[in-house]
Parts: C-alpha cells; sequence; structure tokens
C-alpha cells in the first residue's frame, strides 16, 4: 500500500514540475515580406539593325505572405500591376505557374526577378532593393 501511495505522489510530483513547451515558431517568410524599390526593364527585339530595345521604368515590388502553406504574393506596383504567388522553401522561390513560369531570387536585401511570358524575344526583369 505504502509503494503506491509513493508511486502516486511521484507521478504527481513529475508531472506537476514538467515545463509546458513553447510554441513561439517564427515563420521564416517574415525575412523577405516588404516592400522592394528598383527598376523594371522590359526587354524586346526590334529588328537586324536596331536589335534589342530596353525600356525602363520605376517600380515598386511588395511581397506578402499567402495564408496557406509556405507561399508568398509578389506583387508589382506601375503602370500595369501584376502579381505572381512562389513557394518560398528553405531560401527558394519556387513558381506556382507551370508554363513560361517567372525566376524570382531573394539574396540579403536584393530582388531579381524575370519573366518571359511567351515564346517571343521579349521578357520583363526587375532590380530592386528591400525599402527599411
Amino acid at each position: 500500500m505504502k509503494a503506491r501511495i509513493f508511486l502516486l505522489l511521484g507521478m504527481v510530483f513529475l508531472f506537476a514540475s514538467c515545463e509546458e513547451e513553447s510554441n513561439d515558431l517564427t515563420d521564416y517568410r517574415d525575412d523577405v515580406v516588404g516592400s522592394y524599390f528598383g527598376i523594371s526593364v522590359y526587354t524586346c527585339w526590334q529588328d537586324t539593325i536596331v536589335g534589342y530595345s530596353h525600356d525602363t521604368t520605376d517600380v515598386i515590388v511588395n511581397i506578402a505572405k499567402e495564408e496557406e502553406d509556405s507561399l508568398i504574393r509578389l506583387s508589382f506596383y506601375q503602370s500595369t500591376s501584376s502579381s505572381f504567388s512562389f513557394k518560398y522553401i528553405n531560401g527558394n522561390c519556387i513558381s506556382c505557374i507551370t508554363f513560361h513560369a517567372p525566376v524570382l531570387k531573394i539574396q540579403n536585401d536584393s530582388l531579381y526577378f524575370k519573366h518571359q511570358p511567351g515564346l517571343g524575344p521579349y521578357w520583363d526583369e526587375c532590380f530592386a532593393k528591400k525599402v527599411e
């Protein structure tokens, strides 16, 4: 009988002294979320004499977290607003678009984006730096 009481008291003491685990998990997407400012370069083929032409504009890029999974949304604020979704896993951005997928690279506070929406010789590139 005494053994059972000591066992019961030991179990109560053991469970009462355990600490609850903290669930202070940080979202790894917080490192890249925010506003970026830079330039957007539209490149297209003109002809065999001129070759490629380039048109440059200022651009504001906003990266926001999506509610589900590990998705981030890249939104451009310029003359034509567009947005793209990427999976952000282990520091890599994987496009959610299958065909003619855009490329997004984020390193430290710099952003590079390239999208060639079709088969023709034209594409958009964006070079931006994070706004503090």
